[in-house]
């Protein structure tokens, strides 16, 4: 008997994560094209571009590879809180012995 696979055995099969990494990249480069196109037209920058260029200015490393380092910094910063948020929401009722749904702590 084959059993299907679950969500995250496909979400992470070799060949998902290898499409999923190349949109990503390509995603970062054209998002990186378009604001240095903006920056060099000065046509002003959205709040997270003017932050970068912020520190463009105060860190003595490239633009794209600032913008890099600042996007896995923020992304790990996510991963970590949604990471935090979610085990302490389920906490109380794998202790407890009781779903959400479920009133008492009682066995049936």
């Amino acid at each position: 008997m084959i059993y299907p696979m679950n969500k995250l055995e496909t979400i992470f099969k070799k060949d998902h994560m290898v499409k999923r990494i190349l949109m990503s990249i390509f995603g970062v480069l054209i998002c990186g094209i378009a604001v240095g196109f903006f920056k060099r037209a000065m046509f002003g920058v959205d709040p997270f571009q003017s932050l970068m260029a912020g520190l463009d200015c105060v860190i003595p490393i490239d633009f794209g590879t600032l913008y890099v380092i600042a996007n896995v910094v923020m992304l790990l910063f996510s991963l970590l809180l949604s990471y935090s948020i979610g085990s302490k929401s389920a906490a109380p009722c794998l202790h407890s012995g009781q779903t959400k749904s479920s009133g008492s702590s009682s066995p049936s």
